[in-house]
């Protein structure tokens, strides 16, 4: 579920986990920024829109990361943290799923 800055905040004010994500069309999470989202629940898939895209978790529930290196979110790769991702080619997607 994506949500608009003023209903995420909200939804934190209420004790709610998420993901906020920021991509950009370079390398590093510099410069322009491509696409931004956000999380609270549900298995969430994102198709790559740049080549790097940085990752903040918030709220006190688990929420998981993951790398795929498909575009639809079926062959994953690994697992991420908070903080700048590079993707490092083209055609994949990222998901998000917080408990």
């Amino acid at each position: 579920m994506k949500l608009a800055a003023p209903l995420l905040a909200l939804a934190l004010l209420r004790g709610a986990s998420a993901v906020f994500w920021q991509q950009y069309y370079t390398a590093n999470c510099a410069g322009s920024m491509a696409d931004s989202g956000s999380n609270t629940d549900t298995f969430d898939c994102t198709k790559q829109e740049g080549k790097s895209v940085f990752f903040t978790k918030y709220g006190g529930v688990s929420c998981t990361i993951s790398i795929y290196s498909d575009d639809n979110c079926q062959d994953s790769v690994f697992n991420v943290g908070d903080g700048c991702y590079n993707f490092g080619g083209t055609g994949r997607s990222f998901s998000t799923f917080c408990e």
